[in-house]
């Protein structure tokens, strides 16, 4: 008797996962999450960069006050070699205006670099390379020979406030240089320097 072969059937069918569309729930609740940390994410990268161009540009700012600052300096300390050099009874006194020579002297002085007040001269250029203007303040006192500080300068607050005062043996020069167009970041340079006529000096 012949047999039939063949495989036997065991029942069994293979079955796939097939995917179920959820609504609501869990996954809605993980896409507002995410969007929340994009904007967050958004938000700090933001103010990263802010800040970033906020201390470049404050930067650039001090940079550039810090070479004003020198040029000044140079330009207060060479009006004073100026002054030094004319002796005590040559140099003019008050503010500013162009001083013409004292009697027995022959240098006359600017004090305040073609300006026509205290508060709005235009100043002076600084030396090549720099294109920037400067306003170069000079006011000469008689003050006191035994407090070379009295009377306190006061200059700066209106149209001449420097006043030359009773004579002494004793000139204060006082120099205040700061650029035409200042910055925030620019304060004036000021210095001070006396000269007596009495011998040997302060």
């Amino acid at each position: 008797m012949a047999r039939a072969e063949g495989r036997r059937s065991t029942g069994r069918r293979c079955r796939w996962p097939v995917p179920v569309a959820r609504s609501g729930g869990k996954d809605a609740s993980e896409a507002g999450i995410a969007l929340l940390e994009v904007l967050v994410t958004s938000v700090v990268l933001g103010m990263a960069i802010v800040g970033v161009a906020l201390m470049f540009s404050l930067g650039n700012a001090w940079v550039v006050a810090g070479g004003d600052e020198r040029v000044a300096l140079s330009l207060a300390r060479q009006k004073i070699e100026q002054l030094r050099s004319l002796t005590f009874a040559c140099i003019p006194l008050d503010g500013p205006g162009t001083k013409t020579a004292m009697t027995g002297c022959t240098a006359s002085q600017n004090y305040d670099e073609r300006g026509t007040t205290w508060v709005t001269a235009t100043g002076s250029r600084a030396a090549a390379p720099s294109s920037r203007s400067f306003t170069r303040l000079t006011c000469v006192q008689y003050v006191s020979d035994t407090s070379i500080s009295s009377p306190a300068y006061a200059g700066g607050a209106t149209a001449n406030p420097c006043l030359a005062g009773a004579a002494t043996n004793t000139k204060r020069i006082t120099v205040v240089v700061q650029p035409a167009r200042p910055t925030e970041v620019d304060a004036p340079v000021i210095i001070e320097a006396w000269i007596t006529s009495t011998p040997g000096g302060l």
